[in-house]
């Protein structure tokens, strides 16, 4: 579903796609914003209805928004402050409208994807001037800090044929969701017959030995608590490895780990036998 926002007052568009993908819903804002001649309240007006289409769209959704800004963010390498909105590799010399979109993407918590990737100048600039004097970076793709991880790469195709004095801008995006983190479970073994007995027992022990009970319930559960936890530990940490059953897949019997015991033992024997068949150093001394 498209929609088409055309402000015929301030010669720009706004257009916005939202495509059901998966995992998550796609949502593209396609813009053309005033030119550099516009007085400062077009792009007033122009920021906000972006910021009200904007407003209208999930946050949970993602979201990518791109087109001719008509503004030079330029070179990037001193903004360390704002670097998570920024990267370390703009094009030329900011302008004022460009201080206005870095602004925008501070207040909208956005990411301009043009400047996070080292390339060629020839693969950074997107506007050509007529007779290729000028070159400028004035088309940016921003997506949401949130989505930022899932930026692959983002760069200019100068060779493509696209009709018009811009450079096609292509950005690789894959998204990547974390895994929800699944709580260990507890698997709480039961006591063997025998184990049973001497649980009662030590348990017993322990409580006959308690000189006098007290009234306080809350103490008396806490006191029972610590017997029953030391006796089962105790219990764990005494029982031999050779009461463990072997964990042995369903479709091997007993009768089959026999036969491989066997295997085991007349490959042993015969391996003492050939070395018991080597033949002799001679040692004897030279005449």
């Amino acid at each position: 579903m498209a929609i088409i926002t055309y402000l015929n007052y301030l010669r720009c568009w706004i257009i916005t796609m939202r495509i059901n993908a998966k995992p998550n819903v796609l949502n593209i804002v396609q813009i053309y914003a005033p030119t550099a001649k516009a007085p400062d309240s077009v792009f007033d007006a122009f920021y906000e209805s972006l910021v009200a289409t904007l407003g209208k769209i999930p946050k949970r959704e993602v979201t990518i928004i791109l087109g001719d800004w008509n503004a030079k963010v330029g070179n990037t390498t001193n903004d360390d402050h704002i670097r998570s909105t920024v990267g370390r590799f703009g094009l030329g010399d900011r302008n004022d409208r460009g201080q206005r979109l870095i602004e925008f993407c501070i207040e909208m918590n956005l990411c301009i994807t043009n400047t996070q990737f080292q390339h060629h100048p020839r693969r950074l600039y997107t506007w050509t001037s007529p007779g290729g004097r000028y070159k400028n970076q004035i088309d940016y793709i921003l997506v949401g800090s949130r989505w930022k991880s899932s930026v692959r790469n983002v760069k200019t195709y100068p060779g493509a044929e696209c009709g018009s004095d811009h450079r096609l801008l292509i950005m690789k995006f894959a998204l990547r969701l974390k895994a929800p983190k699944k709580p260990a479970k507890f698997i709480l073994r039961s006591l063997e017959p025998s184990e049973r007995l001497t649980f009662k027992t030590t348990v017993d022990n322990r409580l006959s030995n308690i000189s006098k009970p007290t009234e306080d319930a809350n103490a008396s559960w806490i006191c029972l608590k610590k017997h029953i936890c030391e006796t089962l530990d105790s219990i764990k940490t005494t029982k031999k490895d050779s009461n463990i059953k072997r964990k042995t897949k369903s479709w091997l019997t007993d009768d089959t780990w026999e036969m491989i015991q066997q295997c085991t033992e007349e490959r042993m024997k015969g391996l003492q036998q050939d070395t018991s068949r080597e033949r002799p150093r001679n040692n004897s001394s030279l005449p």
